[in-house]
């Protein structure tokens, strides 16, 4: 099997940081869940849970902003930067389920939109406007 280009791999960098960010977040919650009704129970540093949490939320959009030197599209790593910042800001500062749920569906969102952008421009699509992706 042949290797995979950089620009390849770079694409799945800000995919594989939202993954790791939120089985972190969502994937400890859960485990913990299910060792407490096995009766098991388990401390969980709630200091360096959040701070892995940020981590892999900057990850992603350091991904977002890595791609954007390739499609040219400030958007995406606006949006991203927003959802992490809302991510930071339930995580380190005061913790809101709203804020953090609206930063990771924004996280998501600009992975997504960063991802279909690459794409137009790696197959060299052009946008609807005429210009291109």
């Amino acid at each position: 099997m042949g290797r995979m280009s950089c620009a390849g791999r770079s694409r799945w960098f800000a995919v594989a940081s939202l993954m790791a960010a939120l089985l972190a977040c969502y994937g400890t919650l859960a485990l913990v869940g299910l060792l407490s009704v096995l009766g098991i129970s388990m401390a969980i540093n709630a200091a360096a849970w959040a701070g892995v949490i940020v981590v892999f939320a900057g990850l992603t959009a350091f991904g977002i902003a890595l791609g954007m030197r390739r499609h040219r599209r400030p958007a995406p790593i606006m949006l991203a930067l927003l959802g992490f910042a809302l991510v930071a800001w339930a995580m380190l500062g005061r913790y809101g389920r709203t804020s953090e749920i609206t930063g990771f569906a924004a996280l998501a969102a600009a992975t997504a939109w960063d991802w279909r952008a690459r794409r137009g421009r790696l197959s060299g699509d052009r946008s609807p406007v005429g210009g291109p992706v």
